[in-house]
C-alpha cells in the first residue's frame, strides 16, 4: 500500500501558476504609478514656486517673476540679469512651458495677468496652471 504525503510537480505547478496569475492582474505597473507620482510632484513644485514669488511680492512690495527655460525653473526679482532666489530642474521624463507669455509675473500686489504653464509627461497625461487675472491665485486643473 502506498502513502501519498505530498503534492505531485504538477499539482504544485498549476498552484503556482494560479497565484501568479493573481499577482500579474492585482500589482499595477509600478512604472506608470512612478511617472504619475514624478508629474504631480512636478505640478505641486511649481506651483509652489509661483505661491513663493506672489507672496514674496506682497511682503517685499515689487514684482518679482517665474520663468522656465529649458527644463530649469527660476524664480527672481522682476530685474533682468538678477541671480535666482529659488530654482530646481524638472525631472528629464516630464515636460513644462508657459502657454502665455514666457514669464509670470506678479506686481507689487501679488497680482497677475492671466498665465497658463502646461505640464506634461512622457504619457501625454498632463496637468494645467493658470493664474488668475487680477488676484495672482493659481487653478490647477487636468
Amino acid at each position: 500500500m502506498s502513502n501519498s504525503k505530498g503534492f505531485t510537480l504538477i499539482e504544485m505547478l498549476l498552484v503556482l501558476g494560479i497565484m501568479m496569475l493573481i499577482l500579474a492582474m492585482v500589482i499595477p505597473n509600478k512604472k506608470g504609478i512612478e511617472d504619475d507620482l514624478l508629474l504631480y510632484q512636478t505640478v505641486l513644485e511649481i506651483e509652489n514656486t509661483l505661491k513663493l514669488a506672489r507672496h514674496l511680492s506682497i511682503d517685499e512690495s515689487t514684482t518679482y517673476r517665474v520663468d522656465i527655460q529649458g527644463k530649469q525653473v527660476s524664480l527672481r526679482r522682476f530685474l533682468h540679469n538678477t541671480e535666482p532666489i529659488y530654482s530646481f530642474y524638472i525631472p528629464e521624463s516630464i515636460e513644462a512651458r508657459i502657454t502665455t507669455f514666457n514669464v509670470v509675473y506678479f506686481n507689487r500686489n501679488g497680482a497677475s495677468g492671466y498665465h497658463r504653464i502646461l505640464v506634461e509627461n512622457s504619457k501625454s497625461e498632463r496637468f494645467i496652471l493658470e493664474t488668475i487675472i487680477g488676484t495672482g491665485r493659481i487653478k490647477i486643473s487636468r
